[in-house]
């Protein structure tokens, strides 16, 4: 029984004998997704670790999550890999793990728009991770959304839509967008949640992925 067909038998094999016990210990954490829908998420990690020189490490590079996005979701120049990683796979030290990669698409998936908000706001606050963005760090996300060098003439246009933003998202007036600014701004326009830069990608194309991977389930 092959799991996937554009692997040959031995990895399959290989596959199988490798994730089956790590399978069922996920389906009592992972209570939302479905059995043949972990196998998809653990079957794109395992071709992500095939492809790596170094297998033996068992994890996703950050580089090999960035081309996933951009893969997978058309999402180039994704600047959100480590902050992505540290909230799905806090103990990870940089790469991201089977467990952590499963638990990604679990909060795409099935994540309630708080748990998805709590994820965008804590990767949009990643390194400083204080619970709130000052306006040096809401300028390099938006500068970063720009993605590319900014001529000298467009800082005073960045400057503007950084105001534009804190009048918009600091409710409460002092300087800084906590997470309740936030998510008192986004509950009211489900549209913002995403506002700081792109990071939870289309689901259908979700849907449709986890669709291609799927074959026969993980006995």
């Amino acid at each position: 029984m092959r799991l996937d067909l554009t692997l040959d038998q031995l990895e399959n094999t290989v596959f199988c004998a490798k994730y089956r016990n790590f399978k069922r210990k996920l389906m009592r954490k992972m209570t939302k997704m479905t059995s043949s829908e972990i196998d998809c998420a653990l079957m794109l990690h395992y071709k992500f670790v095939l492809a790596h020189k170094e297998r033996r490490n068992q994890y996703m590079t950050p580089s090999q999550l960035a081309d996933f996005y951009q893969i997978y979701f058309h999402m180039p120049n994704f600047n959100f890999v480590q902050e992505v990683i540290k909230y799905v796979d806090p103990s990870s030290k940089g790469a991201i793990s089977a467990e952590g990669f499963v638990r990604l698409i679990e909060i795409w998936i099935y994540g309630s728009f708080a748990d998805r908000m709590k994820f965008c706001f804590a990767v949009y606050d990643y390194p400083e991770s204080g619970g709130f963005l000052t306006r040096y760090k809401v300028e390099i996300l938006c500068r970063n959304m720009v993605l590319a060098e900014l001529a000298e003439d467009q800082y005073d246009l960045l400057a503007s839509y950084v105001d534009f933003v804190f009048r918009k998202v600091d409710v409460d007036r002092d300087g800084l967008i906590s997470y309740d600014d936030y998510a008192h701004v986004v509950t009211e326009n489900p549209k913002l949640l995403q506002i700081f830069g792109p990071v939870i990608p289309d689901l259908e194309e979700m849907g449709a992925i986890l669709g291609q991977a799927k074959a026969d389930p993980l006995p």
